[in-house]
Order: structure tokens, then sequence, then C-alpha cells
């Protein structure tokens, strides 16, 4: 399990079907991640027990696994029922900057490659445009 440096503990049933599935096929969390489309942060966060993965998330990430979307959704069922969960503003500090980090990173993926981005800097710009945005 170290290629998700997280106690499987911590981890929701879907994060145990994952977890075991990247043990199962050798494969690494940044290679699910963006065969899913989705974030390494975002993935992981789907993992947890407080995660709360939208539907087309995981969708994305079933399409990557090569399993029903079904097999999915009834993992992250299982996990809302088994462990209820009310965001904290933490939460939303972080979905706030994946979803500019995301929306950052299509952006600068239509600029030259020169021109672009590291995905760092981006990371950065979307940690301040969300904290400028608490601030007010």
């Amino acid at each position: 399990m170290a290629f998700l440096k997280l106690d499987p503990k911590e981890c929701s049933p879907l994060g145990r079907f994952v977890l075991a599935y990247m043990e199962e096929t050798g494969t690494s969390m940044n290679q699910l991640a963006d065969r899913a489309g989705v974030t390494r942060p975002g993935l992981r966060k789907m993992c947890l027990i407080r995660g709360n993965p939208t539907e087309s998330s995981l969708i994305r990430l079933a399409h990557a696994m090569g399993v029903p979307p079904a097999q999915l959704y009834k993992l992250a069922y299982q996990n809302k029922i088994e462990n209820p969960y009310n965001p904290d503003a933490i939460d939303f500090f972080i979905n706030g900057v994946d979803t500019v980090h995301k929306a950052l990173h299509e952006i600068a993926s239509q600029l030259p490659e020169n021109q672009r981005p590291s995905d760092n800097e981006l990371l950065e710009s979307a940690i301040k445009t969300i904290k400028s945005s608490f601030a007010t």
C-alpha cells in the first residue's frame, strides 16, 4: 500500500477498493489520477472517510479502473451511510483550490508550451485566489 501514503484505516470503502486496485495492478496514485482526469489530491480526498466524490469523478475513476461506475457509486454510498460527515471550512477551502487549479490548468493548456506556467505556479495561484476570497 505504499503507492497511496494513506493509512487504510483512514480510507472509505471506495478508498480501500482503490488501494487494493493499485496494489494488484502496480498502478501509482499519479498514474491512476492521470488516467481518471483528476488531480492527485482530488483522488486522495475521494479515498478518505470524509471524501465526497462527485458523480463525474466516480465515472471517470471507474473508466480508468475498468470497472462499472455503479460499483464505485455503491462504495461511495456505503461510506455516506457508515460515516456521515458535514464539511467544515478547510473542506470548502480545499474544494475551492481544487476547482480553481483545474480551471487555471485548462486555461494554461491553451497557451503555447513555452508560455505555460508550471503546475506548482498554477497551484500557488489557485491558493492565493481562494485565500483572497476568504479574506473578503
